[in-house]
């Protein structure tokens, strides 16, 4: 018997066939939408489509969940005020940060769910704190507007001052560890691996003009 041929990776199926960015600044004066709307309007024109290609929206985190000015608008506020006329959107805080949005349109991309993609991360935290002094994500520090209440899992993690993903691999990793036996050798690899791969990548050089 022949051995079954192995099948094409799904992320070998789709491209980031164009990147926009909006106005970076602090308090710019403008809302998360219309910057929202710069970037991805820049991104359609780079990739060489029209506004009107676009069937599938993705973002993370979504839902407008987190802190003011940290999750920026949602996809069916993008949807509306472009137009768009959707196969497929997505948006979700579970999984690899920002990169789970591009991890989620590749996969909706190679499944047939969507032809073109509108992937999105605004952030407009800068804007939302006003004209008071920064407060920390532990309420520490600030314009003297007191400890804020969190709910969800930053309840069981911030009095203990894991205020990042940073901390919260590292809990995971350590349970590994006890459980699993996982090794310093074997995270390791992690980084090796990571820095390798882009080491054999052939590199192309775009002669002067």
């Amino acid at each position: 018997m022949n051995p079954r041929p192995a099948e094409e990776p799904l992320e070998r199926r789709a491209v980031i066939s164009g990147i926009g960015q909006s106005q970076i600044g602090r308090r710019l004066g403008r809302s998360e939408l219309d910057l929202t709307l710069e970037a991805g309007l820049a991104a359609i024109a780079d990739a060489g489509l029209r506004r009107e290609d676009i069937d599938g929206l993705a973002t993370y985190p979504g839902m407008g969940s987190g802190t003011p000015g940290f999750a920026g608008p949602t996809t069916p506020e993008v949807q509306d005020a472009l137009g768009l006329s959707l196969n497929w959107h997505d948006g979700g805080g579970e999984g690899a940060g920002q990169m789970r949005a591009v991890i989620a349109a590749a996969l909706a991309v190679a499944a047939g769910l969507a032809r073109h993609v509108l992937v999105y991360r605004t952030v407009t935290e800068g804007t939302a704190q006003g004209t008071g002094g920064r407060q920390g994500i532990g309420g520490a520090g600030g314009g003297g507007r007191g400890v804020p209440r969190f709910g969800g899992f930053l309840q069981w993690s911030l009095p203990y001052g894991a205020v990042s993903a940073v901390n919260w691999i590292a809990m995971v990793g350590q349970r590994r560890v006890h459980e699993f036996g996982l090794t310093r050798e074997q995270l390791g690899q992690i980084a090796l691996n990571g820095r390798a791969t882009p080491a054999s990548t052939p590199t192309r050089s775009t002669p002067s003009r």
